[in-house]
């Protein structure tokens, strides 16, 4: 009966939203492979919180908990932050290197 059973996963949508985002992150930061590998590590991190979410979810047939959704939205969070860093870091080297020219 649990196959046939549907359950939303509010609260961790934001994480979801995230990583459909990821490739185009990562797209942005190819040239800079120690940005992008940041980017990717928080997205594990994402990803693996999200991984248990779903899991208990799914175990108990219910939507995720809020301390669950709590720790989705928290790795999501810091996912955007390593993202707005590493582009504002990259701004800032152009910037550079357009005043060496």
């Amino acid at each position: 009966m649990r196959r046939r059973t549907r359950y939303s996963l509010w609260g961790i949508d934001e994480g979801l939203r995230d990583l459909s985002r990821l490739s185009s992150w990562v797209a942005h930061n190819y040239s800079y492979s120690e940005k992008a590998e940041q980017i990717l590590d928080a997205a594990e991190t994402l990803r693996s919180t999200l991984d248990e979410a779903i899991r208990s979810s799914y175990k108990k047939g219910k939507p995720p908990g809020q301390s669950k959704c709590r720790d989705v939205q928290r790795a999501a969070h810091d996912l955007r932050i390593v993202y707005e860093e590493t582009m504002q870091s990259k701004l800032e080297e152009q910037d550079d290197e357009a005043e060496n020219l």
